[in-house]
């Protein structure tokens, strides 16, 4: 099966009628995507990524882990711009070259860094550290939390993980039915 995707409606407008199922019921999930302008509707976490990466649900399992990888470094470079983007200029001049150059390097190797201490959110892909890869993974210097407010962890080795990682880094929005 895959989603059934529909534009959703604009600001201020009542929003569009949730489809139904071939058995009349909801779907368990529904997914805002591409700025919030369309709605992908599905029974499961495969369909969702297919609406995000086109033929997701053809691939074979070692084709969507790199499928997966992908979006996920895709979705960090879009996040860590607009996060840049919207940083206050003081934190950003008071950044080191190796801090300025985490947030604003090509993505093809994950930041090699110890210790993120600024303020200023750093996106990393969690398929980028060990033990995948040889390199360390950071650790956020001013919160000895799982989630620091200050390094954003996009999942992609699971597809649910990734989708939720997705909606907590305000990539995607994520919904799912609790009662059908």
């Amino acid at each position: 099966m895959s989603a059934v995707i529909v534009r959703n409606s604009r600001s201020g407008d009542s929003p569009p009628e949730p489809p139904r199922t071939a058995q009349d019921t909801l779907y368990p999930y529904a997914m805002f995507f591409d700025g919030g302008k369309y709605i992908a509707y599905a029974d499961d976490p495969v369909d969702l990524l297919s609406a995000l990466t086109t033929g997701y649900a053809d691939l074979d399992d070692a084709g969507q882990m790199q499928a997966r990888i992908r979006l996920a470094i895709d979705a960090q470079v879009a996040l860590q711009a607009v996060i840049n983007a919207e940083a206050d200029p003081a934190a950003l001049a008071a950044l080191t070259e190796e801090e300025t150059a985490a947030l604003t390097g090509p993505c093809f190797e994950q930041p090699r860094i110890d210790f993120w201490y600024p303020e200023i959110p750093l996106v990393v892909v969690e398929s980028g550290y060990q033990p995948y890869t040889d390199i360390n993974r950071p650790i956020s210097g001013i919160a000895d939390v799982e989630y620091p407010p200050n390094m954003i962890w996009l999942k992609p080795l699971d597809e649910w993980d990734l989708l939720v990682s997705l909606a907590d880094a305000g990539y995607i929005s994520l919904s799912q039915a609790t009662d059908l």
